[in-house]
């Protein structure tokens, strides 16, 4: 087998990525391909450019893969949280959504909860309380007696959860 060489050319960073409460190391790869692929593995992230990137100032292309990474990860990170503050509290919203915001991690309004995939960069463990706290606000006056006893109802809850089940493990692949 002949390799050649001159089909990809791999540029190493040393940028990290957060995933999951984890710093990935980032890693750029250039290659004669025609689409960009991101893929996940266990303490990298890797993002295959098209060569004709290599000379170019790439860095809102790198920003856009990682948001795109961010938003796969958050279907399932987010789904299996709100499915889990669902059976705590016996109710869910009426819809939720997926949507970068600007400066929060969650609304709720028009009895639809927004979520922010960037959130997906913290770890599970803020994931799920963040979940558990948006289902409070939900349903109780931020603040209020109510809200207070739910919110501790939820966390604890929680540390059951997290003490019985070890955490998952998340391969991704997004192209």
């Amino acid at each position: 087998m002949i390799l050649n060489f001159k089909e990809i050319f791999v540029q190493k960073s040393y940028f990290s990525v957060g995933l999951l409460g984890k710093n990935l190391k980032l890693n750029i790869d250039y290659s004669n391909v025609n689409n960009i692929d991101v893929n996940k593995l266990e303490n990298e992230i890797n993002i295959i450019l098209p060569m004709h990137y290599k000379h170019s100032d790439n860095m809102n292309i790198i920003n856009l893969c990682i948001q795109k990474l961010y938003n796969e990860v958050a279907i399932y990170e987010l789904e299996y949280a709100m499915e889990f503050a669902r059976h705590i509290f016996g109710f869910a919203p009426e819809d939720f959504k997926i949507k970068r915001l600007a400066n929060e991690y969650y609304k709720y309004a028009n009895k639809t909860l927004t979520i922010n995939p960037d959130i997906v960069q913290f770890s599970e463990e803020i994931i799920f309380t963040t979940i558990i706290k948006a289902f409070c606000k939900i349903k109780y006056r931020n603040g209020s007696k109510k809200y207070l006893d739910s919110l501790e109802t939820g966390l604890k809850e929680y540390e059951k959860y997290k003490n019985k089940n070890s955490s998952k493990e998340l391969w991704t692949k997004v192209s």
